[in-house]
């Protein structure tokens, strides 16, 4: 597991972690969205051991990402 997948894969100030069985979801904390928005860019460009797929909220900031691990 690369750094940024496990950097992903813990909670922090700007996401939370919901656990599903193909992976994980992460989520904006209140307050943080931009912050999350910029993580959820990132995550999204990155290439390596996942893919990530994300969704725009009505305010067109990324609210939520799919993490999909290669192992998982």
């Amino acid at each position: 597991m690369t750094l940024f997948l496990t950097t992903l894969a813990e909670p922090s100030d700007d996401h939370r972690i919901e656990r599903v069985t193909d992976g994980f979801l992460i989520f904006p904390r209140p307050g943080r969205e931009q912050q999350f928005d910029a993580l959820a860019r990132r995550a999204v460009e990155y290439v390596g051991p996942f893919a990530a797929f994300a969704r725009r909220g009505p305010d067109g900031l990324y609210d939520c990402v799919h993490i999909l691990p290669e192992d998982a």
